[in-house]
């Protein structure tokens, strides 16, 4: 994981240095070329895209998990007990559990 992490830094650097060179050239071809500008506004805009989306991935890679599962408990006389928990799995350490439950009659 930590090779992927250095992986994800490294391209939004190297994205994000690409927006601001793309930007720069955008900028200065709008006075006297600006059939040139608009390609490269177009190509700094999918860098900063492309950059977001990985410092995105990068966040996700390091956030804590959530599981979600259901458990279904039915007593004599047909009671239903749905019980819903959620687990998030925190790096290093312990499991957190919530549990909504909602009593439902199967005989209507």
């Amino acid at each position: 994981m930590a090779f992927a992490s250095r992986i994800l830094v490294a391209l939004a650097a190297t994205l994000d240095t690409m927006f601001t060179k793309l930007t720069r050239r955008a900028a200065l071809n709008v006075g006297e070329y600006l059939n040139a500008a608009g390609p490269y506004a177009r190509l700094a805009l999918k860098a900063q895209s492309n950059r977001r989306a990985t410092l995105e991935a990068l966040a996700k890679l390091h956030q804590p998990r959530e599981q979600t599962g259901r458990h279904l408990h039915v007593n004599q006389g047909g009671q239903a007990i749905v019980a819903e928990q959620f687990h998030q799995h925190v790096w290093g350490g312990q499991n957190v559990a919530l549990t909504e439950q909602s009593a439902c009659n199967r005989n209507g």
